[in-house]
């Protein structure tokens, strides 16, 4: 081929790029050892950023959905009482089910993805799983329309408070009993919460003034309802608040999130754009 140098062609080969004017640049033909490795070093630095552009756009929607985190907590046990809070198993007790409600509120106008659920008692033995349920419209003697509700294993987890025991009585640790695994979208407004164990024993949620408290109401701003089975409590005050909290993501990323993604996908879309053209 006329005007082409082949590598068997060639005996010598000079390391640096022949100067045109005041530019360096490599002459055609001139140096074809030179001209690959250019072009390879170029290929190679265009797909270390296409890759990190991948990476940075990835990153930003894993972000954008968060690690669950708590969204409300009514408090810390604050030591002082307990409100029989279980359904029955032992077929002994005057009271079958006794269950205690918290109000919360879900606070971003995008809503919350609920992932978990959770109320602390004190209690001797609790069988893994409890009652639970998220409601509207409660009040008293009025119990609401229940939008979730289930049946779930528990995960029990001590929390290092107890009850201040009567003389002679044994102390009472408290134990937080969380539902997870949840996948529940509630929009901005209040709601009612409650996670009941089944158990053998007497079971007590545990009274909270709103130690530590996340988001709103905290237990000391609002008391819980409290209802029995056998009609003594019908959705009434009994006083303090009860412990209880939820768990999830808000559906709105920060604008951090949203910042990272339209840099990566900026970046990656004009990328793209170049190699095609």
């Amino acid at each position: 081929m006329k005007g082409a140098i082949f590598l068997s062609e060639v005996t010598s080969v000079t390391t640096g790029p022949e100067v045109i004017g005041d530019v360096g640049v490599l002459a055609p033909n001139r140096f074809p050892l030179q001209n690959n490795r250019r072009t390879n070093m170029k290929r190679a630095t265009r797909r270390t950023i296409l890759n990190g552009a991948i990476g940075l756009f990835g990153f930003s929607l894993v972000t954008l959905q968060a690690i669950g985190d708590t969204l409300w907590y009514s408090g810390d046990f604050d030591g002082r009482y307990g409100y029989v809070n279980r359904i029955d198993t032992s077929g002994r007790s005057s009271v079958p089910i006794a269950e205690m409600f918290e109000r919360f509120d879900v606070t971003d106008a995008s809503g919350w993805n609920i992932t978990a659920i959770w109320s602390d008692n004190n209690f001797g033995t609790s069988e893994p799983r409890a009652d639970w349920s998220i409601r509207v419209g409660m009040g008293l003697n009025a119990g609401g329309t229940t939008l979730f509700s289930g049946t779930s294993p528990l995960t029990v987890t001590p929390t290092g408070r107890y009850s201040v025991p009567v003389s002679g009585s044994a102390t009472n640790w408290e134990y937080q009993l969380e539902v997870t695994g949840l996948n529940v979208y509630l929009p901005q407004g209040e709601y009612w919460l409650n996670v009941t164990p089944y158990s053998p024993n007497t079971t007590s949620i545990s009274s909270t003034v709103g130690s530590n408290a996340v988001g709103t109401p905290s237990g000391s701003a609002d008391p819980g309802l409290w209802w029995w089975s056998i009609g003594y409590h019908n959705y009434d005050y009994p006083g303090p608040g009860f412990s209880m909290g939820v768990a999830g993501t808000v559906a709105i990323p920060e604008p951090s999130s949203l910042l990272l993604a339209g840099s990566g996908a900026m970046l990656l879309w004009a990328l793209l754009r170049r190699r095609r053209t």
